[in-house]
């Protein structure tokens, strides 16, 4: 599994990088190559980021901005974009994905890719398979 650092704090935030580029991954996400300037994306990464340094300077703090989906998994959000993440010893907090979110519960299938990514997570941290970009 790669992991890319988006931003270190006194916690290190990173993103899955995806094997493939059919899904938006958070590392994309946050390069600014794909979005058109001053466009509402680009104001919702932005505040997104603004979240994200919060979170890596103290993740206790991010309680305003953030809500449990799942056991063990929050999302940050701005305007309709939600990313997925968890916490991992070592001070960690892994991103697993972003989605535009369309109706007002996170859909079911979004909660179990976040799942699904932290345990495969969980496995490759195991086995040693963590390479950091």
């Amino acid at each position: 599994m790669i992991l890319e650092i988006i931003v270190k704090g006194n916690f290190t935030v990173c993103g899955i990088v995806m094997p493939n580029n059919d899904d938006l991954d958070c590392t994309f996400f946050f390069s600014e190559e794909w979005m058109p300037p001053n466009s509402r994306w680009e104001r919702s990464r932005i505040k997104l980021m603004r979240q994200i340094d919060l979170a890596a300077k103290d993740p206790k703090l991010v309680t305003i901005c953030c809500h449990s989906i799942a056991p063990e998994i929050w999302q940050f959000k701005s305007g309709p974009y939600r990313i997925p993440w968890f916490y991992d010893e070592g001070k960690l907090i892994i991103c697993s994905h972003v989605f535009v979110k369309k109706q007002k519960k996170t859909p079911k299938a979004e909660r179990d890719r976040a799942i699904k990514a932290r345990e495969d997570y969980l496995k490759a941290k195991e086995s040693g398979a963590i390479v950091f970009k």
